[in-house]
């Protein structure tokens, strides 16, 4: 029947299984992964019944999840040659050049299909179009083409992520409306004090430890160009070493904002509240109210700033606050994402031995290993002054009449297994150390040195309840894109890089 080599042996199908008894074998391999077995069943079908379309599109499925874009080509072209111009076919065809890198041919394929009528094959052609518009970058055109399929649409089931990855990579205003992340790790570390909000001056537990967080967006899409957003987050951290418990916290944020296109750049400004509870009595350590403003360009650059008032426990360390950041993607090798980024902050405490004006650059590297598995390797500087530090007041504070200043280092290395339904395992070892001219007596080293290392499970997930609706009629045979939300990368926004650190948030001590 000229539709292939056979790559795998099987029984001939009983002489009752007719083309529906076909379809319901063929699907049956295809959802068990046994993509070769269903290919040879199914040329063996379709070499029976030449003229139906349903297997011809099965087969064409198997090879695309088989990996042979060829062999799909060819089955798809002489379907065409029975059927004439059918437009479910020629979209098929145009998918698979797409899948092959080559725009041109199908520019081809789909300009020769006539305009199908509204409904989802209508939004599978316009979707092609901003595809092929992309790959060719030609992206004005290719965001003409997704403006054709708004969200009162009706898309096939496998057409919508596609809607939604094209949106992501067209329209750099783009939010998908409802995003979560969820992290957990246990792991152990050689000094549970390092990096402690309370600034104890003290080091050297050890402990084996447990930590997770929680962050979510909500961003209903209730206009074309303003955006209201809500972010939530929840951090917490726990020891197992009875004298390392009270270095246990829970940190909660609560943002709400509006985000609005302003030409090519997005920017958000919101309130920002937190609260930070110890494993203490009192359990309050602090609690901040700040405002925000992000601006964001296409390419992914970012700049930040915020003022707010955070209040603690000890009065003395109550301040008012500002931060101004930015940073960004950098070019890098084929296989290696690079983001950098720095900020600048200050304070004005209550007591004048806890202002400080700080420094902090990060910055994070994503090495692809193959199979969906990376390497991550991150880095980050934190410099602190207490310039009012000095003197008597900043003997009482830090033990020492001179003035404060600390040189914070770490860097992390992590090894991520591909992702499974959207969660991945990672292993991660951490080393940090940090300089303090304030180590020169008992009870007052703020000198420290720390070893982690954590296993790490990640789940992270997008939602779009305004999507297009789907539409799957009783023959529908899904169409393997070969472009999904997982497929542009996990890369991480630089504000997030710099905000994953307590000592990068709000400086390496006095809290975060």
């Amino acid at each position: 029947g000229g539709w292939g080599v056979a790559t795998a042996t099987t029984s001939p199908p009983p002489p009752t299984c007719d083309a529906e008894c076909e379809r319901r074998a063929a699907v049956a391999c295809i959802e068990g992964r046994e993509y070769r077995l269903a290919v040879d069943r199914l040329r063996a079908a379709v070499d029976r019944f030449p003229d139906d379309r349903g297997l011809a599109l099965l087969l064409a499925r198997a090879y695309l999840l088989d990996g042979n874009h060829f062999w799909a080509e060819r089955t798809l072209r002489a379907a065409l040659d029975w059927s004439g111009n059918d437009a479910a076919l020629r979209l098929w065809l145009a998918c698979v050049h797409l899948r092959q890198g080559d725009p041109d041919l199908a520019h081809e394929a789909l300009r020769v299909v006539a305009e199908p009528p509204e409904g989802p094959l209508r939004s599978r052609e316009r979707l092609l179009v901003a595809f092929q518009r992309y790959l060719d970058s030609r992206h004005d055109e290719a965001r003409a083409a997704l403006g054709g399929v708004g969200r009162t649409a009706r898309v096939f089931p496998e057409d919508r992520p596609t809607w939604s990855t094209l949106q992501r990579r067209l329209d750099p205003s783009w939010l998908d409306p409802i995003t979560a992340e969820f992290e957990a790790g246990v792991g152990y570390s050689s000094n549970a004090q390092a990096g402690s909000p309370t600034d104890p001056g003290t080091s050297g537990t050890e402990s084996a430890l447990a930590d997770a967080a929680i962050r979510s967006r909500l961003a209903p899409p209730l206009g074309s160009r303003v955006v209201p957003v809500l972010d939530v987050e929840a951090i917490g951290r726990s020891f197992d070493e009875s004298t390392a418990r009270e270095f246990g916290s829970l940190h909660a944020a609560l943002r709400p904002g509006v985000r609005f296109a302003l030409g090519r750049q997005t920017i958000l400004v919101g309130f920002r509240g937190e609260r930070l509870y110890l494993d203490q009595t009192p359990s309050l350590y602090s609690e901040a109210r700040r405002g925000e403003l992000e601006i964001e360009w296409p390419a992914g650059a970012l700049a930040f700033t915020g003022v707010g008032r955070r209040d603690y426990r000890d009065e003395r360390r109550s301040r008012d606050e500002w931060d101004l950041g930015f940073g960004g993607p950098f070019g890098a090798l084929r296989g290696v994402s690079l983001i950098a980024g720095a900020t600048v902050r200050g304070a004005d405490a209550s007591s004048p031995a806890y202002d400080v004006i700080g420094v902090s650059a990060a910055a994070a590297a994503r090495v692809a290993l193959g199979r969906g598995a990376s390497l991550r390797l991150t880095g980050t500087v934190v410099w602190d002054d207490y310039p009012h530090s000095g003197g008597e007041e900043g003997a009482f504070a830090f033990g020492t009449d001179e003035r404060r200043q600390d040189l914070l280092g770490k860097v992390s290395l992590g090894v991520w297994i591909p992702a499974w339904r959207g969660a991945r395992l990672g292993l991660e070892c951490q080393l940090a150390r940090r300089d303090s001219t304030a180590d020169d007596r008992p009870g007052f080293n703020f000198d420290y040195a720390e070893t982690r290392a954590r296993v790490l499970l990640r789940w992270s997930l997008s939602s779009d309840p305004w999507a297009p609706r789907t539409v799957s009629p009783p023959d529908h045979v899904p169409l393997p894109w070969g472009l999904g939300p997982g497929e542009s990368g996990d890369d991480e926004r630089i504000i997030d890089l710099l905000r994953q650190d307590e000592e990068l948030r709000r400086g390496s001590s006095c809290g975060v």
